[in-house]
């Protein structure tokens, strides 16, 4: 491959070109290979202010904040500080959900990897002092289940917050200073932080969703403290890259000082649980999946009006990291993918799977019924052309104050339990999936649907 630097002309060309098609304010990208680094940046930052984007402007990383989390509950298990088996329970007095088995049973392997079968998407603004983790989990209680603890996999954001009360229990410092203490500094990332308040003193990205016609506007800043472990970091592009480093090197430093044990390192990349409706699995912390046939680790991030991505290569020593400031983001790091997997790394990633010919989608009564997780219903039934399923998501008051809004899309077979559809709002692609009942007595029946990377049950 040639220098890494020779990519940046069309790297600039392929970002400034996404941006403009898919209406998407800003972005910095971020490829780091070997010891080489490229970092490019377009668009604005803000457009209520049109404060150019930098490569060292600010965003909300969202859910690649789980990695950080998992990385400090890794280095805690191999420093005897927390038990990976062990429930919660017994180190969390204060945890608790509706169901007592699950209370007494849960573990920081099963939230890590997202098994705990926890109702995932509760937030509640529990304040700005220390103890806002601590009030948050103590307000699990009527927090139900999905199915039980290591049935399958399901997204669950709850989960990490109450792994980041475990980091305050078991370091006895709060979450951001934990982090701070344990990585940031270590780690030198200088544009990394967890607050507003520290994110305003440099240049930041404001989050921005669309109307009908595409058209951005700027929208709310909502980061609680609570937050901070599940999605709250706000960080750079470059800083992004300096943590994916650490993984790469086997929990070394640039500086070559071991920040995390390789042994923690190594096992957040065992895979735990099966993706339904992939070849993907999740490991503690990561999502493993692949670009044709190399390993990758990944996490994306979305929060109001910010969508982040961060891709790690392990073999080819390589990561890529892309960071928006819009809810369509995920076309702008399509797009940059594919470029720098052609052109920088010998690898692509997975294409949209093929759907079947018009007509010979499976029969749509056996999955018309309403499916529901936390905030949200989902209703299904068959689509106007014949072999598809028509999927209206109906968003509680909580969603809809996020941004989001109801909507319906057209669900397109690829055999017969997946399905593919576009959702035009934020230009994604989603996978849904439709599981089976394990029970006898209804063979035929669809227990889950899995949109999101998340379970919704059947009711009805």
């Amino acid at each position: 491959m040639p220098a890494l630097e020779t990519l940046r002309p069309t790297l600039q060309s392929t970002l400034d070109a996404s941006l403009k098609t898919h209406a998407v304010p800003g972005a910095v990208v971020g490829v780091l290979r070997g010891d080489e680094l490229v970092l490019v940046a377009g668009g604005v930052a803000n457009v209520g202010t049109g404060v150019e984007t930098t490569t060292d402007t600010l965003f909300q990383l969202g859910s690649i904040s789980k990695v950080y989390t998992a990385t400090l509950v890794l280095q805690l298990v191999h420093a005897g500080l927390v038990e990976l088996d062990e429930p919660v329970r017994g180190a969390l007095q204060e945890f608790r959900v509706k169901d007592d088995t699950a209370t007494l049973t849960i573990t920081p392997r099963q939230l890590l990897a997202h098994t705990s079968g926890i109702q995932g998407d509760h937030f509640l603004d529990c304040g700005r002092n220390p103890d806002a983790l601590w009030r948050y989990v103590s307000t699990l209680e009527d927090v139900g289940q999905l199915h039980d603890p290591d049935d399958m996999f399901s997204y669950c954001n709850a989960g990490y917050g109450v792994l980041g009360r475990l980091v305050e229990e078991a370091t006895g410092d709060h979450y951001a200073r934990a982090l701070q203490r344990r990585l940031l500094r270590p780690l030198a990332l200088g544009h990394t932080v967890t607050q507003a308040e520290q994110a305003i003193v440099h240049r930041v990205a404001a989050g921005h969703h669309h109307d009908d016609q595409g058209t951005p506007s700027v929208a709310p800043w909502v980061l609680s403290r609570f937050n901070a472990p599940i999605g709250g970091i706000i960080a750079s592009a470059g800083d992004v890259l300096t943590f994916a480093a650490m993984h790469l090197r086997g929990g070394r430093s640039v500086e070559d000082r071991q920040v995390v044990p390789a042994k923690a390192i190594a096992e957040m990349r065992n895979g735990e649980v099966e993706v339904p409706g992939t070849d993907d699995e999740w490991g503690l912390g990561w999502w493993l999946t692949k670009w044709d046939d190399q390993p990758v680790l990944a996490h994306d991030g979305d929060t109001a009006g910010q969508r982040t991505f961060l891709r790690v290569l392990p073999e080819l020593d390589a990561a890529v990291v892309v960071l928006t400031n819009s809810t369509r983001g995920t076309a702008v790091a399509e797009d940059v993918f594919a470029h720098v997997g052609k052109k920088a790394l010998g690898c692509v990633p997975p294409e949209i799977p093929d759907t079947l010919p018009p007509g010979e989608g499976p029969d749509a009564d056996r999955y018309t019924g309403i499916y529901e997780r936390m905030h949200q219903r989902l209703a299904i039934a068959g689509g106007r052309d014949e072999g598809t399923l028509r999927m209206t998501i109906i968003p509680d008051e909580l969603f809809l104050k996020a941004g989001m809004r109801e909507r319906t899309l057209t669900l397109h077979p690829v055999d017969d339990q997946r399905f593919v559809t576009l959702d035009p709002e934020t230009l994604v692609h989603h996978l849904v999936v439709m599981v089976e009942s394990d029970e006898d007595d209804d063979p035929d029946g669809v227990s889950y649907v899995h949109f999101q990377r998340r379970a919704h049950a059947r009711i009805s």
